[in-house]
């Protein structure tokens, strides 16, 4: 008991230090947004199935999925469902690999240079190296830049901005973790370099790609690719989360978003 005193009256300093986390991330965590509900503030898109009711054949059209970040709008456009038990014990959205698809223009979007993503997916059958999971589009362009092609490949910008004029690339090191496998996809830019993180319940690992020019990007895509002007390559998947920040995250951040998601989704 005289211990727990001790610790309860412990300035916040000392307090990291028990802890063996930083001060400015155990602010960041004591201070998260409600809205958010996770340890760094600031996405500018999040979207958590795990708070949507269950349905199939949902028109985003007319049941959007909101955008809960600090940007505004909404998916709109497309079909989905809502599953019980879609990934662990919580509801997931689930595509098809057919017709099914979320496509908004102003869910997210970002003509700066960097961001950082992650989206929690459960891949159910093949569908190709093409299909999508996370993918992003400037507007008028024919091909998407594709942050998530079968879980192990990026389109990164080249030079110009990345809409036409992209470049592909195997990430050395990272493996499909399995169908039916849960995983967390993180993708980084940060100007210089695209970075993929993938963990599972039994595998934590990374790889980089070098990469030039700029990311703009003015409409989003869940569980499809936008390929020759129109929404394609569509993934059969369960997506958990997803959240988009317009930066670069440094490592501690991104681990304690990594961490928050392992945790609420049992990875």
């Amino acid at each position: 008991m005289a211990n727990i005193a001790k610790l309860m009256g412990t300035p916040i300093g000392n307090f990291t230090k028990v802890m063996g986390v930083s001060k400015s991330t155990l602010n960041k965590i004591m201070g998260m947004g409600l809205s958010l509900g996770v340890p760094v503030s600031g996405a500018v898109l999040h979207i958590d199935a795990s708070l949507l009711g269950t349905g199939t054949g949902i028109n985003a059209a007319t049941t959007p999925v909101s955008n809960l970040g600090s940007q505004g709008g909404s998916f709109n456009s497309g079909t989905y469902d809502v599953v019980a038990s879609g990934i662990g014990t919580k509801n997931a959205l689930k595509f098809n690999g057919t017709d099914q698809h979320l496509k908004s223009t102003n869910a997210y979007s970002n003509t700066g240079t960097t961001l950082t993503m992650f989206i929690v997916q459960q891949r159910i059958s093949d569908k190709g190296n093409y299909s999508g999971s996370l993918a992003c589009l400037k507007a008028g362009d024919a091909d998407d830049y594709d942050l998530a092609r079968n879980f192990t490949h990026h389109q990164l910008p080249t030079t110009g901005n990345m809409g036409g004029q992209r470049t592909f690339a195997d990430l050395p090191g990272l493996t499909h973790p399995g169908n039916g496998v849960s995983a967390i996809n993180t993708f980084k830019f940060d100007n210089t370099n695209c970075t993929h993180y993938q963990r599972t319940t039994s595998t934590d690992t990374n790889a980089s790609v070098a990469s030039t020019g700029s990311f703009d990007c003015t409409d989003t895509i869940l569980a499809a690719r936008w390929y020759s002007g129109a929404v394609n390559s569509r993934n059969n998947i369960y997506i958990g989360e997803v959240l988009i920040y317009n930066s670069a995250l440094n490592d501690t951040d991104r681990e304690a978003v990594e961490n928050y998601l392992a945790s609420k989704w049992g990875i």
